[in-house]
């Protein structure tokens, strides 16, 4: 093949030792850079493309499918080890207890009660002091109201 004979690598070893590590350069650079948020989104891919170049260049990518490729599984592991223990620790400290708990439908139907007595309330004010606008407005809310506590009934 004609392509073979350009290529530094055969043609089943360019993905994992030319492509791979290209896509896994250039989108580190081009991250770090939309983060930093230095420079429009253009310029920002003109320069991770060069960046990506020059660490192709210099050697970066043999880096990268040697030591990286091959740790890249422990560092999953640690990275789930960290994010496991603080959730745990979120979730004993009472953060997201209540997160969760708001997601049961008995809890959303008795939130949705709540502030359907409170909208009366304010209806029942507002019927005293002969506020037709406020009137309007309440009622509105409190029809949404009865239509969300009939979905969260099903």
């Amino acid at each position: 093949m004609v392509l073979e004979e350009y290529l530094p690598v055969s043609i089943y070893e360019l993905f994992p030792n030319i492509v791979l590590p290209f896509l896994l350069t250039f989108t580190i650079f081009f991250a770090i850079l939309t983060l930093i948020k230095l420079f429009p989104k253009k310029t920002n891919l003109v320069l991770s493309l060069s960046f990506t170049f020059f660490a192709w260049y210099g050697g970066l990518f043999g880096w990268m499918t040697t030591w990286l490729a091959k740790s890249i599984a422990s560092f999953t592991i640690a990275i789930f080890a960290v994010v496991f223990i603080l959730g745990a620790l979120a979730w004993g400290f009472g953060a997201t207890k209540k997160s969760f708990y708001k997601s049961f439908p008995e809890k959303k139907l008795e939130n949705l009660y709540k502030r359907r007595e409170k909208l009366l309330k304010e209806l029942k004010k507002a019927r005293d002091k002969q506020d037709k606008e406020k009137m309007r407005s309440l009622i509105e809310q409190i029809r949404e109201l009865d239509l969300e506590m009939e979905i969260a009934k099903r």
